[in-house]
């Protein structure tokens, strides 16, 4: 039988082991992208879209959210709550992307290129699906 110091030492090490592949990277916010051009089956709505990707891009500066609200012009069409593209959260600000780039910002029908956003994301974040 083992003596519990050499148990409670060797669960110590192992924790300390996996400690690394736990934690995640530390960040400003998050961003989630599927292609504009993706034609799905079911609606993606703002929950589903954080769902579709193993791992959320990390932003690693702030900013984004209104880097990508000065970019947009106005909509032509309204904001598709079942046709969601792209998710960023910044602290407690969050903002969602329809197929079409649209956004809804206070009321404010906007919309973006997919160029736009991938630009502005690749340069706060590291993130694969922005390239």
């Amino acid at each position: 039988m083992m003596n519990c110091k050499v148990l409670s030492k060797k669960l110590s090490v192992l924790l300390l082991i996996a400690l690394p592949f736990t934690v995640q990277a530390a960040g400003v916010g998050t961003a989630y992208l599927v292609p504009f051009r993706l034609q799905t089956l079911l609606p993606v709505t703002a929950d589903d879209i954080s769902t579709m990707m193993d791992q959320p891009c990390v932003l690693s500066s702030e900013g984004a959210i209104k880097e990508i609200v000065a970019a947009a012009k106005p909509a032509e069409s309204p904001f598709n709550r079942h046709g969601v593209r792209a998710k960023i959260t910044e602290g407690n600000a969050s903002l969602m992307i329809d197929s079409q780039g649209n956004l809804n910002v206070s009321g404010k029908m906007l919309a973006v290129s997919e160029d736009s956003l991938k630009e502005i994301l690749r340069k706060r974040s590291d993130c694969a699906a922005a390239k």
